[in-house]
């Protein structure tokens, strides 16, 4: 009896090494399991923070919209939703759709077409491989001084786009110097693509 307890004992000592040698990598896993969890958990506070900032910076530029807008509160609020609904499919960001919608609104854009003209807008800075803020007060700006319809603003767009391939100039070079002259071309009755062809053969 006595050597097989001792064979047993020796037994069972080599399977506690086999459990040992087992449990050591499992360990070290699940050290990396929770290694990976604490990151996940930080990108997620991480993640929360920024959007928490967004919001906040969105809160405060729509603000400064919102001066700009006789309404009443229920339309506001719409108004909101409505540029968050197309903030989210642009492929501009937040700051830039709300610093574009700011710069239409304060050229004369009527805040309920001014997303429309700024589809426009955006398609025209995306042609022309500039910013949207100079597209929109190229466009907004223009627009007002002929007393354009938000409607006629994709022709507006296609005369500047030919300006820019006709003459060498580019579209922030034309927000910059158009507005100069569209209002003095406009009282005198000269055609927007009268007025731009004399400024690509300039």
């Amino acid at each position: 009896i006595g050597k097989t307890v001792d064979a047993i004992g020796r037994d069972f000592d080599a399977f506690g090494g086999t459990i040992t040698g087992f449990t050591g990598p499992l360990d070290r896993v699940t050290d990396k399991v929770l290694g990976l969890e604490a990151a996940i958990g930080a990108l997620a506070v991480g993640a929360i923070a920024i959007a928490v900032k967004k919001a906040g910076e969105f809160g405060d530029s729509f603000k400064e919209i919102s001066t700009l807008v006789d309404a009443s509160a229920g339309d506001i609020a719409k108004f909101r939703g409505d540029v968050l609904d197309y903030a989210a499919d642009s492929d501009r960001s937040i700051g830039d759709v709300n610093q574009a919608l700011y710069k239409a609104i304060s050229a004369g854009i009527d805040y309920r077409a001014a997303l429309d003209s700024l589809r426009t807008s955006e398609k025209l800075s995306q042609a022309g491989r500039t910013d949207l803020a100079s597209t929109t007060v190229l466009l907004a700006g223009t627009m007002n001084a002929y007393g354009a319809q938000t409607e006629e603003a994709g022709r507006y767009a296609d005369v500047f786009m030919q300006t820019v391939r006709k003459g060498l100039t580019t579209l922030p070079e034309l927000a910059g110097s158009l507005s100069n002259v569209t209002g003095i071309a406009a009282m005198g009755k000269v055609p927007i693509e009268t007025l731009s062809a004399a400024i690509a053969a300039l």
